[in-house]
């Protein structure tokens, strides 16, 4: 937007955007694009002025201060950005208008112009470029000789310009641009050097304009300025202000110490404190690591010492398996030599054993037809009876016996029943006694019934719970007296203490009464003392006032005239009053004071002009010889400067070369841990080639093991799935390992299952074939049946057929039985029937027809009487007609279709036996062959899983290519580390190279800040020697002057100072009071107390009635409680009470006895009853047993008898027989014995060439992992060099890695290791040596971790922790030290190593005479910079004071006066000498001490803010501000007071816009101080709120001080009327409009008369002189 004048006046008459003074700069136009609420806006400056108008919020005030003073410093720190001065928003809020998210680009900018002689007209820009992203700003500073709408142009197409194009329009009218040297400012930094030579750092634009557009003023002038303008900016109100924020504002003016010096000091002092701390840091920090580090030290011998027995027993075990190979190679050939002989004698016996039983089958025939074929059943069942009668017997003795036990356990019941009787008993009686003295029998008597019930001879049984019920009264009677008798104890309690507080009371109550009678007598004395002291002194003050001279008039004549009245006090503190006031009245007439402060002033003054003429003398003198000196100065550091910038030029070039080189070696390093990397990865590649074709082998001889379950390795092993495809793979292998294993161990399990069904088939043929033998066969029972030999005997065993019957008959007439059941049916002797059978009951009604007995006849040696047996025969009808079926009443049975007897007749039986273990035998054979076939298939089976477990462990390991992996791995991360190492070695190297340069720009920007003060102080002592020679001629006519003044001013003095020695001494005989005060203050002391005693009577009184109704309500609480009810009342004495508490609990432990003593009774009475039950039934049962034994006896006997006559008849020819039979079938079961001897040879040699050859397979896959666990152990062993855990021995071959060469090498190093171990007895060898050294391993580790975890309780504080972490694939455990966040850390022994290497280099880095060297290089510099600024604000000082000197507001006369002198107290007045003393290494230590002491003090502040506090010389001085005004004097002249902290301050009298004047003018003077002389500079001011407190008096005459002083100002007011004044000449209103959230300005033009006249807006561009074109 482009403005030019539209009204009365031309706007080139106007001298609108253009400068008018001649010969110096003036701000002539601002502007803002796209920032804060601003879109495009160009503000105009008239002659220097400018006002911003607008309400509150409008921004007029963020405004002005983005131009003024950001324009003029580049500090954008929210203090500056502030008008206030107070911290109040940021760059990146204000410019995004509080929206930080927002990309906003933006620029500020401000104009000045300056006429030259030839009227010529030049510009200067200075700019702010602005580019909000992401939370942060961008800031780039510029300064250009052109004008904005010219040469630049800072919006294209109504955006803001970017930072490239605004840089290539600065490029073309030489522009400089300005910005942070930070990393985030590198983009703008590379967009700037695309066409911009130079680029500098942001501090460094302040420099700039300082030296474009404000010369003369050098640094330190400048910055005072800016302070000035700052401060001056702030104050708009002075509402309470104070004498002390007036000073701080006009110190805010004096020019502060280097921000980049005082940074440079506070930097080398923090290095030596962060080199102190981080010295005794490393000190004890390595302390406390030491302990942990000899315990890892010792953890890390242990685990090489285990590696290494390890590797020892790894290697003994790989020898042992070797040892086991060949001998399980040689056990199977010696078995399966023997299975071969085994296997051609068992075909020779089976031969014979053929020939056998051709022999033993031709014996069987002819003894299965001999009439004495049955004797060797009967001779087994004469046996088997005699053994039965013999158990019988036995179990009748046994049963005896256990019946006699019963009966005697039955006895003993009954005598513990009876003997706990007895204990009740005498527990009933004494407690029937204590319930009879308690009163407690209604409680106790469902206790005392029972308790008749349990003692009585014959009780009932009773249950246990009657027991707790009958318990359950007495015992709750106990507990609810217990508690009456406890609330009786604690009544009493309470009884006695109300006793003892009435007595207590009551002496209380005495002591009182006797206490308040003699206070009341005290009292009535001291009154009639005091009255007499009245009557005294009433009288001397009439004697007094008679004699009085000066203490005279109306006040004297009321003060001795008022007495007291009728029974008042006399007023002592009126007296003092009015003796005070008529003294006072004197004092102030006289006034002798006041004589003596004109004349001791008007003395001083006259005293004062007389040194002032003489001080100005001799200043004059001096400043004369300083002016040479300083001239002298200058021209020889102008010389040394010259050599100095020479000699940096070298050192510049010198740093350049050594980072040149450090990033060529950086680089270097790179590149060869690439080199490594690459070799590494080939390695890799070669080993998966390798472990693929190992693998492929592998496939093409598996057998057992589906390959196609395990997938092929792919890829050249150097991807990142690389890993993942090997685990994949073994997972792959294990699954189809376990696929193949399953499915074989299935095959074993089903080989191993028939095996055992063959070997229960064989054991089940044994167990059949030993039965047959021995006895013959019997009937199937059904499965219900458990049929006992005492149960009786079956019908088969008691008959035979008659020998009329034919075999087929017999055949039938058997099979029919069978399949009635009547075959194998019970018969007793008693007819009894059994449980679960059949019985057949001798005695029944004897068959009409037909019967058994015509069939059947009884066996004369069978168990039941034969005439019993065919009495049961007859009584069983027959029909014969029925041919081959049995017909019982309605029942029909029929033989089984080719049934042969076999049960009925010994014979029969007998030959039934024969026939059932030829089967037998035959089957045995056969079930043998089959268990010898699936034991041979099942040790195939069992061989198969073997295989396949060895297939599996076969299968190639990837340990190689895991190996070259790891350490590609291993390289590629050295190889980051190197290049993160590498880059931060050209970082540092860069740093450093910067710090280099930065550090000489830093000494040649020193050097040219020192000739500029140097040139300076030869300007100012020039100037200074010039007005010290006018100051003398002035002070010598005031001198004589002031001299007369003084000496009339004594004489008055003289005069006042003797009547005021005579009214001192009529004060001092006035009466004294104290007598007076004395009495009435003891008569008040003793009222007070009479009053005191009488309300402690009172209140011992009301405690003696408390205490007494305390007893009686207590008494009444006892009785209350000693209620029992019914009448009864508990004992109130305590002994009584105690002796009932003893009764009562007398009576609880009886009860619970009780109770213990009938739950016993009932117990043993319950267990009494049990026994003799039991008792009877074992009786019943020893006369059953005895019975059975006496039949099975009888039984016995007759077998014998019939066995005997048997032998008798058939013996010899049955023997013969029998003999021959017996000796084929020994024969032959002894060469069937040998078929099984040879067939377990055969298969013990089978099983052990098996078992070698399973062994032979079971030792080559441990072969070959011993092998492979051996390699492992050598390659654990190795990795202790690559873990850097341990180093190799010298005499031991080593390859390219540190690693043993071979395994002899890692043998040698083993036994090396181990050598150094102790051998005594603990020590052991072989495996018990890897044992105690696993041991002593984790004992060292136990160690470890205990010094571990002490160390790290201490060093917490540090932030700093000893970690124990994995070495990966290992068990081991590596001591770390890193913060507790890391994920990794450093070596504990190589952190001890760097602790202690940090140490030494600390403690080089601070010798003394470094230190000594930093202090006296710093402190020299600092020294002479305070001089320096404290000099220049002396002089800054002397021109304010000389500028207000004249300076009087045209309403009522307001001026100010201010001096700045060295503070009274002693640390400023030592701070103050220690700057002035000459350099020395005392004085230098003094400072560092200072400095020290201050940085220990102020903790949490900055190191830079210590030391500006330390040194800052403007707080050792203090401002005396005093102020005039009309109304201070008397009509005469200016009259000052001086605004004190404390007490009356002056300017509160004055009105607010005077208060505002009187603060505003000593910054007004120290600005227009500065801008005097020969500055050609801008002359600007920012206010804040012109008219804010001033009437329209005082505004007008700040417009006109302002105007006079000529000023170039920039406001801000809330509208335009207080600039429209005849005083403010021609200014500039730009009126802010609020529209929406944006702004704009209506411009409106001042002239200093007239109206104001609004200004049009032209979008032209062209300008000339500030007229359209």
């Amino acid at each position: 937007m482009r403005i030019a004048g539209d009204g009365p006046v031309g706007a080139g008459d106007a001298g609108l955007g253009v400068p008018v003074a001649e010969g110096r700069w003036q701000p002539t136009r601002a502007g803002v694009v796209n920032s804060w609420a601003w879109a495009e806006e160009e503000l105009l400056f008239a002659d220097g002025w400018l006002t911003l108008a607008g309400p509150n919020g409008s921004g007029k005030s963020l405004s002005a201060s983005m131009l003024v003073t950001v324009l003029l410093d580049a500090d954008v720190s929210q203090t500056a950005l502030s008008v206030s001065g107070k911290a109040a928003g940021t760059l990146l809020s204000r410019h995004t208008d509080r929206d930080e998210q927002q990309d906003r680009t933006g620029v500020w900018w401000l104009e000045y112009g300056r006429r030259t002689d030839g009227r010529a007209v030049e510009y200067v820009t200075t700019g702010l470029w602005l580019r909000a992203v992401g939370k942060a700003v961008h800031r780039v500073f510029f300064l250009a000789r052109g004008r904005v709408g010219e040469q630049l142009r800072l919006q294209v197409d109504r955006e803001p310009v970017r930072i490239g194009d605004l840089a290539a329009q600065l490029a073309a009218c030489q522009g400089q641009a300005f910005t942070s040297s930070a990393s985030s400012a590198a983009p703008n930094r590379a967009r700037l050097s695309e066409h911009l030579r130079v680029i500098g750092d942001e501090h460094d634009y302040r420099r700039a304009v300082r030296e474009e557009l404000f010369a003369p003023l050098d640094e330190v002038q400048f910055d005072a300025l800016v302070g000035v303008l700052r401060s001056l900016r702030s104050v708009r109100t002075a509402e309470a202000i104070s004498a002390a924020e007036m000073g701080r504002l006009l110190s805010s003016a004096l020019p502060a110490l280097d921000s980049e010096r005082l940074t440079v000091i506070a930097q080398a002092m923090e290095r030596i404190s962060e080199l102190e701390d981080q010295l005794e840091r490393a000190r004890t920090e390595e302390k406390l690591l030491q302990g942990a580090e000899r315990a890892y030290r010792r953890y890390v011998e242990a685990v090489a010492v285990v590696e290494a027995a390890s590797l020892i027993t790894a290697n003994t075990g790989f020898d042992a398996q070797t040892r086991r190979e060949r001998q399980a190679s040689e056990e199977a050939q010696q078995a399966e030599g023997r299975e071969a002989e085994a296997v051609e004698l068992l075909a020779g016996t089976r031969a014979e054993i053929g020939e056998l039983e051709g022999r033993k089958n031709a014996a069987e025939e002819e003894l299965r037809g001999h009439a004495g074929a049955v004797l060797p059943q009967r001779e087994q069942r004469a046996v088997e009876l005699a053994a039965a009668a013999r158990t019988a017997a036995k179990r009748s003795d046994e049963v005896g016996a256990e019946a006699f036990r019963a009966e005697g356990a039955a006895r003993d019941s009954a005598d513990g029943v009876r003997s706990a009787q007895g204990a009740v008993s005498a527990v009933s009686g004494p407690l029937r006694v204590v319930g009879g003295r308690l009163g407690a029998d209604a409680a106790l008597e469902g206790l005392l019934a029972l308790d008749e019930r349990l003692v009585a001879a014959e009780a009932a049984p009773v249950a246990a719970g009657v027991v707790d019920g009958a318990c359950a009264a007495p015992l709750a009677w106990v507990d609810t007296r217990l508690s009456q008798l406890r609330k009786v104890e604690a009544a009493l309690g309470d009884h006695a203490t109300a006793q003892g507080l009435e007595v207590a009371a009551a002496a209380d109550l005495r002591e009182a009464e006797g206490i308040e009678e003699t206070d009341r007598a005290t009292a009535d004395q001291a009154g009639q003392m005091r009255a007499l002291a009245e009557d005294t002194l009433l009288e001397e003050m009439r004697q007094w006032a008679d004699a009085a001279v000066e203490l005279r008039g109306p006040a004297l004549e009321l003060l001795v005239r008022d007495g007291r009245g009728d029974g008042e006090r006399l007023p002592v503190g009126k007296l003092t009053a009015g003796l005070a006031q008529v003294a006072g009245e004197a004092r102030a007439r006289i006034d002798a004071a006041g004589h003596h402060r004109q004349a001791a002033a008007d003395r001083a003054v006259a005293e004062q002009a007389a040194g002032t003429w003489e001080q100005a003398r001799t200043l004059w003198e001096q400043e004369l010889g300083a002016a040479e000196h300083a001239s002298q100065a200058l021209r020889g550091a102008q010389e040394e400067a010259q050599e100095q910038d020479a000699a940096e030029q070298k050192a510049r070039e010198q740093h350049q070369e050594t980072h040149r080189r450090q990033v060529a070696q950086a680089e270097a390093a790179v590149a060869q841990a690439q080199e490594a990397a690459d070799g590494a990865e080939s390695a890799a590649v070669a080993a998966w080639e390798q472990w693929q074709g190992l693998v492929g082998v592998w496939r093409h001889d598996a057998v057992l093991i589906d390959v196609g379950m395990v997938p092929e390795p792919a890829g050249d092993g150097a991807t990142v799935d690389a890993a993942q495809t090997v685990a994949q793979i073994q997972v792959a292998l294990e699954r189809a390992h376990a696929a193949a294993a399953g499915r074989l161990e299935r095959a074993a399990d089903a080989a191993d299952q028939a095996a055992g069904l063959a070997q229960e088939t064989v054991r089940d043929l044994e167990q059949q074939l030993e039965q047959a033998r021995q006895a013959a066969p019997v009937p199937p029972a059904p499965l219900w049946r458990s049929r006992q030999p005492v149960d009786g005997t079956p019908l088969w065993a008691l008959v035979e057929f008659a020998e009329h019957l034919a075999d087929g008959a017999r055949d039938r007439l058997e099979g029919a039985l069978l399949v009635s059941g009547l075959l194998d049916a019970l018969v007793r002797a008693d007819g009894q029937a059994v449980a679960g059978d059949v019985t057949l009951r001798p005695g029944a009604a004897v068959a009409s027809g037909a019967s058994l007995a015509d069939v059947l006849r009884p066996d004369v040696q069978g168990r039941i009487a034969p005439e019993q047996v065919h009495q049961l025969l007859r009584s069983i009808p027959l029909d014969p007609s029925a041919g081959d079926q049995f017909t019982i009443a309605v029942a029909t049975a029929v033989a089984p279709a080719g049934y042969q007897a076999r049960f009925i007749g010994r014979s029969a039986r007998e030959r039934a036996r024969l026939q059932h273990v030829a089967s037998l035998e035959q089957q045995l054979d056969q079930a043998k062959g089959a268990l010898h076939r699936a034991r041979e298939e099942t040790a195939r089976a069992r061989a198969r899983v073997d295989a396949a477990a060895v297939e599996r462990d076969r299968f190639p390991s990837p340990a190689g290519w895991e190996q070259a992996c790891e350490r590609w791995q291993g390289l590629l991360q050295a190889l980051q580390e190197t290049r993160n190492r590498s880059a931060q070695d050209i970082r540092l190297a860069e740093r450093g190279l910067a710090q280099a340069l930065h550090a000489l720009d830093a000494a040649a920007a020193r050097r040219r800040t020192a000739l500029e003060l140097l040139a300076q102080e030869a300007r100012h002592t020039e100037q200074v020697a010039a007005t010290a020679l006018a100051a003398a001629r002035t002070a010598e006519g005031a001198a004589r002057e002031t001299a007369g003044t003084a000496a009339a001013s004594h004489a008055e003095w003289e005069q006042a100072k003797e009547a005021q020695v005579q009214a001192d001494a009529e004060q001092a005989g006035f009466p004294l009071l104290e007598p007076v005060s004395s009495a009435q203050q003891q008569e008040d002391d003793a009222t007070e107390q009479l009053q005191h005693s009488i309300r402690r009577t009172a209140d011992a009184r009301e405690r003696h009635r408390r205490a007494g109704e305390a007893v009686r309500q207590a008494l009444r609480a006892l009785n209350r409680v000693a209620d029992a009810g019914g009448g009864t009342v508990l004992p109130a004495d305590p002994k009584a009470a105690d002796a009932h508490r003893e009764d009562t609990t007398l009576m609880f432990r009886q009860v619970e006895a009780w109770r213990g003593a009938a739950r016993r009774v009932i117990d043993l009475a319950e267990r009494a009853r049990q026994d003799a039950a039991t008792s009877g039934r074992w009786g019943t049962l020893a006369a059953d047993a005895a019975r059975e034994a006496e039949q099975a006896a009888v039984d016995s006997g007759r077998e014998k008898a019939a066995v005997e006559e048997m032998r008798r008849l058939h013996g010899a020819e049955y023997e013969e027989l029998r003999a021959s039979l017996q000796e084929v079938t020994g024969a032959l079961g002894r060469a069937r014995a040998r078929v099984e001897e040879l067939q377990r040879a055969k298969e013990r040699a089978a099983a052990d060439s098996a078992s070698a050859r399973a062994r032979l397979d079971e030792v080559a896959p441990l072969r070959q992992a011993a092998e492979e666990h051996r390699d492992a152990c050598l390659t654990r062993l190795g990795r202790l060099v690559d873990e850097g855990l341990a180093l190799v021995g010298e005499d031991i071959s080593t390859g390219p890695e540190g690693r043993p060469a071979n395994l002899t090498a890692g043998l040698a190093w083993a036994r090396h290791l181990l050598a150094d171990r102790p051998t005594g007895p603990g020590a052991g060898v072989g495996a018990d040596r890897l044992t105690a050294a696993s041991r002593a391993r984790d004992s060292a580790l136990k160690t470890l971790e205990g010094a571990a975890r002490t160390a790290n309780s201490a060093l917490a504080r540090f932030n700093r922790q000893i970690i124990l972490t994995n070495v990966s694939g290992t068990g081991w455990q590596r001591a770390e030290v890193a913060d507790p966040a890391a994920a990794r850390g450093q070596d504990l022994r190589a952190a001890v190593e760097a602790l202690r290497a940090a140490v030494a280099q600390l403690e080089q880095d601070l010798r003394a005479d470094i230190k000594k060297a930093i202090k006296t290089s710093m402190f020299a510099q600092l020294q002479r910079d305070v001089q320096v600024r404290q000099d220049l604000a002396q002089q800054l000082v002397r021109q304010i004071g000389q500028t207000l000197e004249d300076v009087r507001t045209g309403v009522a006369r307001v001026g100010v006066k201010v001096e700045w002198a060295v503070r009274k107290d002693a640390d400023a007045k030592a701070m103050v000498e220690l700057v002035k003393s000459p350099p020395s290494d005392e004085m230098f230590e003094r400072m560092y001490d200072v400095l020290r002491q201050r940085m220990d003090e102020s903790v949490g502040d900055t190191w830079a803010d210590r030391v500006a506090h330390t040194f800052d010389y403007r707080a050792w001085h203090e401002w005396t501000i005093s102020v005039t005004h009309s109304s201070f004097s008397d009509g005469g002249s200016d009259r000052f007071k001086e605004v004190k902290p404390r007490g009356m301050n002056p300017l509160e009298t004055l009105s607010t816009g005077e208060r505002r004047l009187a603060t505003m003018l000593p910054l007004l003077a120290a600005a227009w101080s500065m801008y005097s002389g020969e500055y050609r500079g801008p002359r600007l001011l920012s206010i804040d709120e012109l008219d804010a407190a001033f009437d329209d008096a005082n505004l007008r005459q700040m417009l006109g001080l302002l105007r006079r002083w000529k000023f170039d100002v920039l406001a801000t007011a809330p509208s335009m009327t207080p600039v429209i004044k005849k005083e403010a000449g021609q200014v500039v209103i730009h009126q802010v409009i609020t529209s929406g959230k944006h702004r704009v300005t209506v411009p409106w033009l001042w002239q200093g008369h007239g109206e104001a006249q609004p200004l049009t807006l032209d979008l032209g561009l062209g300008f000339d002189d500030g007229i359209v074109c």
